[in-house]
């Protein structure tokens, strides 16, 4: 042993004990912790349950108290405050253990925590054990995420393997949960082929695992080697407690094997556990060609416990653009250090304002709990010269105002020639109400005055002025609009004129409680030979009132031609009217519209030659609706085959409409489709068959997949 470093610690030894003796106190040994109790020992596994920890010292604090130092050896179970102070004179203190009811829920096993206490001026620790029993695993079922596939899958919490099977509602059941995190594989064929990670490191891990509500702690996603090129990663929470500053997907460094991220928490008044989902995704060739994004996936807790936090601070302020034309938006965000927290906490004052509201207003925000920035937008108005105002993110605590200012330069507003925006509020009104319109110009009225006319396409539900004028000096003028009682909700569009296409507003105008609604639109039969008529009917949700209700109606062909309109008499359901067919060359699909308020309900009718058979809608077998798909990844339709069918016509497109271009048009001979170069977006499909002559048969229902 080093006899230097020997004689150190002696002298330090004999320093301590001759300032206990002259402070006229016992040795600092004398407040060692004696023992540590948790009542109970015992908490029910899944129910988040308490303990207390007692814990008592061997004598009497002294003046000023003891300060015991508590841990946890499994802080994602069972947490407590950092410390307590044991009272002056006292010899006991205690303080709440709280346990997560979520972790590890699917594990079925029973864990648990060595809980710890000591006096860091005494040396020495004590422990007990904190056991919580095994929970049942959720019983509710999870739905396979694509029904074309089946085998084992990363769904669910994040770190957790299942097994799906494929099939409309496909069902998952749990296999397996993942010490070291779910890794998402190609698929093959029809086949999952998802597994546990067979080596480290896990995906995700948090620092320090226990945080004072209000403190900054840290996420940091782990790759086992240099990330490739196109790698990115993602944190994600939806706890109000603690988030990740960085709450979108983000590039990994090519070469990394980490990526930091800090994590915000908010003020507590209770032990709270925040969840954190952490997704590593790499790019990996596939033998066959193109690019497979396999993910990496785990979940790690933070324990948020109530103590002393941090004063908030601003720490950005910002404009997207500094620089705007007088009567245009632009938009902002104040941040601070911490999440607000709930309202039973206390408010965190927050605001930001203009230094010249007549020049530029910010629009009313808030800072809403669980987030750490607050996003506002900025009004400006016309000016006849350049203007710079203030924007001021002011922020209030007990120490005082902070405040952080972001100047805005609105420029000069040249002269009004088209009305740009149309606001309205509010956007919904029942019949009888009113609703305020504000027309916002390009530009700076004239010294006359700007005219702008004004046109709805229901003149009957709106009470609209003909015209307004903007003043003078101004780009904006406001007017009220009286609405009229609706028997049923209605949408109203209104054009002012000149303006652009994007300035015209659509007001709601509701029904009283009560109205009808339009229920259905039926047609019978549903097959027609052209030259023939059928029988159509519209029906309500309730008997319509005094006066009836009017039904607007309308047919998208030629082939077969509706009324106007049908009125259901008062106090009746339903009102039934022809539809008349012409004859026709080839089977035709005709769409039958009812329209009521803002409500459209639709009904198809197949109108075929004479002598034809109309063929049979198609039964979509797969995939399921909603289904899930990564981008890149094989997408197999597949439809049941129609009696007659020489081929098939297959839509997929952006739009349920299935406006031309389409994303895919595609005739096929067999009833199926494989392609993987769909686009990233919520796609929808629909199938017809087609017969040897050529006539297309009836449209299949319409579902829809999304692609990411």
């Amino acid at each position: 042993m080093n006899p230097i470093a020997t004689t150190q610690k002696i002298l330090m030894a004999i320093g301590l004990l001759v300032l206990g003796v002259c402070a006229g106190v016992p040795a600092v040994h004398a407040q060692a912790v004696a023992s540590l109790q948790l009542v109970p020992s015992v908490i029910a596994g899944g129910s988040g349950g308490t303990s207390t920890a007692l814990v008592t010292l061997a004598t009497a604090a002294p003046a000023g108290g003891a300060v015991v130092q508590l841990g946890s050896s499994n802080l994602e179970l069972a947490a407590s405050v950092p410390q307590i102070t044991v009272a002056a004179g006292q010899t006991q203190a205690s303080a709440v253990v709280a346990t997560n009811a979520l972790y590890r829920r699917y594990g079925g096993l029973a864990f648990s925590a060595s809980i710890s206490a000591s006096n860091p001026m005494a040396g020495g620790t004590v422990s007990a054990t904190l056991n919580v029993t095994a929970q049942a695993r959720p019983s509710q079922p999870l739905l396979n995420p694509d029904t074309t596939f089946s085998g084992p899958v990363c769904t669910g919490d994040p770190g957790l393997l299942f097994d799906c099977a494929g099939g409309v509602n496909g069902q998952c059941t749990f296999r397996q949960e993942c010490t070291l995190g779910c890794q998402g594989r190609p698929t093959q064929g029809t086949s999952y082929r998802d597994q546990c990670r067979a080596s480290g490191p896990y995906p995700i891990v948090t620092s320090p695992k226990r945080i004072v509500g209000g403190t900054i702690g840290q996420a940091t996603l782990q790759l086992a080697s240099g990330a490739p090129a196109g790698s990115f990663g993602l944190v994600a929470s939806a706890s109000l407690v603690a988030a990740a500053q960085t709450r979108t997907q983000v590039t990994i460094p090519t070469g990394a094997t980490s990526l930091a991220m800090p994590l915000n928490s908010a003020a507590v008044n209770r032990i709270q556990f925040a969840a954190f989902e952490g997704i590593v995704t790499t790019p990996q060739a596939l033998s066959g060609g193109g690019t497979f994004f396999g993910s990496h996936q785990g979940r790690a807790w933070v324990a948020v416990v109530p103590g002393v936090a941090p004063t908030p601070r601003l720490v950005s302020h910002r404009l997207d653009e500094t620089t705007v034309r007088g009567g245009f938006v632009t938009f902002g965000t104040a941040c601070i250090n911490q999440l607000a927290p709930a309202p039973e906490i206390g408010a965190i004052n927050l605001s930001v304002s203009s230094s010249n509201s007549t020049v530029a207003r910010v629009l009313p925000a808030s800072l809403t709990q669980g987030g750490e920035c607050m996003s506002f937008a900025v009004e400006t108005f016309a000016v006849s010269a350049n203007a710079t105002v203030n924007i001021n993110a002011r922020l209030v605590t007990a120490l005082g105002t902070q405040t952080l200012t972001v100047p805005l330069l609105v420029t000069a507003t040249p002269g009004a020639t088209q009305a740009t925006t149309f606001f309205l509020d509010p956007l919904s009104v029942e019949g009888g109400q009113s609703s305020v319109g504000t027309i916002v110009l390009d530009g700076m009225a004239p010294a006359v005055g700007f005219l702008v006319t004004l046109t709805s396409d229901n003149p009957a539900a709106l009470i609209l002025p003909a015209s307004v004028t903007v003043p003078a000096g101004t780009d904006r003028v406001n007017l009220t609009m009286g609405t009229r009682p609706v028997s049923a909700d209605v949408l109203v569009t209104i054009q002012p004129a000149p303006a652009f296409v994007t300035a015209l507003a659509q007001l709601t105008v509701r029904a009283g409680v009560g109205a009808p609604t339009l229920a259905a639109l039926s047609v019978t039969p549903v097959n027609v030979t052209g030259g023939n008529a059928v029988t159509a009917a519209a029906s309500l949700s309730s008997a319509a009132p005094a006066g009836g209700v009017v039904v607007g109606l309308s047919s998208n062909s030629s082939a077969a031609s509706v009324p106007a309109s049908v009125t259901i008499a008062a106090g009746q359901t339903a009102a039934a009217f022809a539809v008349n067919t012409v004859a026709v060359t080839g089977n035709t699909l005709v769409t039958l519209s009812a329209n009521l308020g803002s409500m459209t309900r639709l009904a198809t009718l197949t109108v075929t030659p004479v002598g034809g058979v109309a063929l049979a809608a198609p039964a979509l077998q797969s995939p399921a609706n909603d289904a899930r798909f990564n981008l890149g990844q094989l997408v197999n339709f597949d439809w049941s085959d129609v009696a007659g069918a020489a081929s098939y016509t297959l839509q997929v497109d952006e739009s349920s409409t299935f406006a031309a271009p389409l994303t895919v048009g595609q005739s096929v001979v067999a009833s199926q489709y494989g392609t993987s170069g769909l686009p990233a977006a919520t796609l929808y499909w629909r199938v017809r068959a087609i017969d040897s002559a050529g006539n297309p048969g009836a449209w299949s229902a319409v579902r829809q997949v999304r692609v990411r």
